[in-house]
């Protein structure tokens, strides 16, 4: 209608085009924002853990609501917020959800919106996702082989209220 400067995106082109540019974060939210005129109400994240993470990023300081159909490996903040692990039930508890907002930690200035990790957990997550399998089986396979071998870490960490220094 040319009521906005803004078109509409071709979402799929450009997030592999970013993609394959090695830009690995979902940008695009401004674009879709804009391509609604700022009136877009809510989002759906369909993926696992690093795809909500993704999604939640491009939220952060816009009013608009986020649901969550499952559909990765892990699937840990679905769950935590007693998402149905089967997409038709998933979509029905969106229909009839209430609202709520989560908290958000920032490691390094970089949000997470469901886990953080640094040292061992963070190791194993990273080989875990550089993997073909998936599942707690091969989780736990990787996590059994690297912890006899992992390098542990010294980490300062600082919150609002204190700091905590590596001995």
């Amino acid at each position: 209608l040319g009521l906005t400067r803004f078109k509409t995106v071709d979402l799929k082109r450009e997030f592999y085009k970013k993609s394959s540019l090695g830009i690995m974060t979902w940008d695009l939210y401004d674009q879709v924002i804009g391509a609604y005129n700022a009136r877009l109400e809510s989002i759906i994240a369909v993926g696992g853990d690093g795809t909500v993470n993704e999604v939640a990023q491009g939220l952060i300081g816009h009013r608009t609501t986020m649901g969550i159909i499952p559909n990765g490996s892990g699937n840990g903040l679905a769950r935590h917020l007693t998402y149905s692990m089967n997409i038709n039930k998933s979509i029905c508890q969106l229909i009839k959800a209430n609202k709520t907002v989560i908290d958000i930690i920032r490691v390094n200035g970089i949000p997470s919106f469901n886990i953080a990790g640094v040292g061992f957990d963070a190791h194993v997550a990273q080989l875990f996702q550089s993997t073909k399998g998936r599942g707690l089986f091969n989780y736990m396979w990787i996590s059994a082989k690297q912890f006899m071998q992992y390098d542990y870490p010294c980490l300062n960490i600082t919150t609002d209220e204190k700091s905590y220094e590596c001995d």
